[in-house]
């Protein structure tokens, strides 16, 4: 059975739930009337709810971004009452910003519930698979740290009440967040910062790339560009890279170091799966399909 081949096909509709909600995530934006960076603040408080929350912190859930462009962000919001500093050189939460949350979320499921892109029964059997797998992930001693998955578990799912769609997506953000925690746990062994091995893992995935491609490509994590330049550098003087002419290209050292590290996330991620037996990972393999199929239409 081909895991990734499922997980491909749960991927691409987890995206195209999150492209279908987009336009009721817009609307409600538009009427909340919030600043352009509202992003990082909604998703604040959905990945922590009421925890206090540092830019070193929220770091732990987006690893490869850059903690003083974050701390501009929590200190803008702070200015524009969306947090408040609790004292402790953190922010929690104000009643303006979980109020913006929750007109988000009810504008989401608004859009997303409605949809019968599958048959009931077998969204039904779909969904008993997803929650399946992620209470399994939550239960698994392997990456022993699952910061991201056990947050939003905790913080994001939406009641049992919800909608089947809701849930679906719900367990398949879980399952994105675990995916991430594998990968952190099998890339930090190499002791590198996490802007350095996203530079590494554009050039694995991509091919060669001058520093301006690299940059405008990874600008959403507002690393400077003058860091990653260091990163290629330090990337460089490890053997993982090496630069010719201004493009960079991944060496055969650093090939077998990101393909180890791509497979002992896969061997983290996977493991849990387990706990379907190969007639009901069958299914999930079809359902998946089928899903993604259907959605491709909306």
């Amino acid at each position: 059975m081909n895991l990734n081949s499922i997980w491909s096909a749960l991927e691409e509709s987890y995206n195209r739930f999150n492209g279908i909600s987009y336009e009721g995530s817009m609307n409600a934006i538009a009427e909340l009337n919030l600043p352009s960076d509202w992003f990082i603040w909604l998703v604040v408080i959905m990945f922590f709810g009421d925890e206090p929350i540092s830019s070193g912190e929220f770091m732990r859930a987006l690893p490869y971004g850059w903690q003083d462009a974050l701390e501009e962000r929590f200190a803008s919001a702070a200015r524009q009452g969306y947090l408040a500093g609790d004292g402790a050189g953190g922010y929690r939460p104000t009643e303006k910003e979980t109020d913006a949350v929750r007109r988000m979320v009810q504008a989401d499921s608004d859009v997303v519930s409605p949809l019968r892109p599958v048959p009931e029964a077998d969204a039904a059997r779909l969904l008993s698979y997803l929650h399946r797998i992620a209470d399994a992930s939550l239960a698994a001693p392997e990456p022993t740290s699952k910061f991201i998955i056990s947050h939003k578990r905790k913080h994001m799912h939406p009641g049992r009440d919800a909608s089947v769609n809701v849930l679906t997506v719900q367990y398949l953000n879980e399952l994105e967040g675990y995916r991430t925690d594998a990968h952190s746990a099998a890339w930090m062994a190499h002791n590198v910062a996490g802007h350095a091995w996203d530079a590494f893992s554009h050039l694995w995935r991509n091919g060669a790339s001058t520093l301006d491609q690299m940059y405008e490509t990874l600008q959403y994590n507002e690393v400077p560009q003058e860091v990653y330049a260091a990163d290629l550098l330090g990337l460089a003087n490890q053997g993982w890279v090496r630069e010719e002419a201004g493009t960079y290209h991944v060496t055969e050292v650093g090939k077998k170091i990101r393909e180890e590290a791509e497979a002992l996330t896969d061997k983290y991620f996977f493991a849990p799966w387990s706990c379907l037996s190969e007639s009901e990972l069958e299914e999930l393999a079809h359902l998946a399909s089928q899903l993604r199929d259907k959605l491709k239409g909306k």
